[in-house]
Parts: structure tokens; C-alpha cells; sequence
């Protein structure tokens, strides 16, 4: 079933802070088969706040990551989803909720939300800002 808008709208309510998409327990494969499964979606990469090429290879992000502040932003449509390599025992990809206005905005978080929880084979966790142990929807592999 697929998630209604007017089920979660309360927390797209924009007060300044961003929602978080996490996949917790995940490896350096896991996150090998995500950054794989979202090479087709457009993107932007900066390296402290100034646009640098693309990875190769989210072995190549992590190393990056080492040296600069690596911020990939995927986007769905007009709709931007944010990753900052931040760690590869979890996944996590930031989002701001003023973007999200409907059905349609939510529509394209969920189709994300699905190939990642499908590449990892873990579920996708949308929560509030600071993983928030809330869980304001989830979306599990397969379904």
C-alpha cells in the first residue's frame, strides 16, 4: 500500500529542521549496492561547497570524504535528497520538508525511499532531524 499524504503531512510542516532517510546495520556492500542502484538519477557532488566530478565508486566517496566535506545531492524532479558519506555502518540521506507539498512530492520520496530499501536489502527509515527514534514511515525491501 502506498503511503497517503494526509497520513504524514504534520511532519512536512517546515520549522527550520531537515527529515532523514537512515538504513541502519548496513556495510560497505550495502551501500556499494545503493550507490549503484542510484547512479541513474541525476546528481550533483561538492567538495566544501564547491562542485567537484563525480566518484567512481562509493569507495572512492568515503576516501573523498576524508579530505573535504563530500555532499552528493540526488535529485527527483525538482526534489533534492542528500548524502554525506558520513559513516558505512548506516546509510542516512537528508531532505528538506518544505519541498514536500502533496501527494505527488511524497510519491517520489516513497519510489526513492523503495530502490534504496530494494538495492540494500535493509528497510528505509524516514524519521525527523538527529534520527529521532520516531519513525514516520518506513519502507521495507520488496514492498
Amino acid at each position: 500500500m502506498s503511503q497517503r499524504w494526509a497520513d504524514v503531512s504534520h511532519a512536512f510542516e517546515p520549522d527550520g529542521a531537515l527529515l532523514e532517510l537512515h538504513v541502519f546495520d548496513t556495510d560497505l556492500g550495502a551501500w556499494r549496492r545503493v550507490f549503484d542502484a542510484i547512479a541513474g538519477l541525476p546528481v550533483c557532488y561538492t567538495g566544501d561547497g564547491v562542485e567537484v566530478a563525480p566518484p567512481r565508486s562509493v569507495d572512492e566517496a568515503f576516501e573523498l570524504r576524508c579530505t573535504q566535506n563530500l555532499l552528493q545531492q540526488i535529485y527527483l524532479g525538482r526534489l533534492k535528497v542528500h548524502c554525506h558519506f558520513f559513516d558505512e555502518s548506516e546509510i542516512e540521506f537528508d531532505l528538506d520538508p518544505a519541498e514536500y507539498r502533496g501527494q505527488a512530492e511524497l510519491d517520489a520520496l516513497v519510489a526513492f525511499m523503495r530502490r534504496v530499501a530494494d538495492a540494500s536489502g535493509r528497510q528505509c527509515v524516514l524519521t525527523f532531524e538527529g534520527g529521532d527514534p520516531y519513525r514516520i514511515f518506513s519502507v521495507r525491501p520488496g514492498g
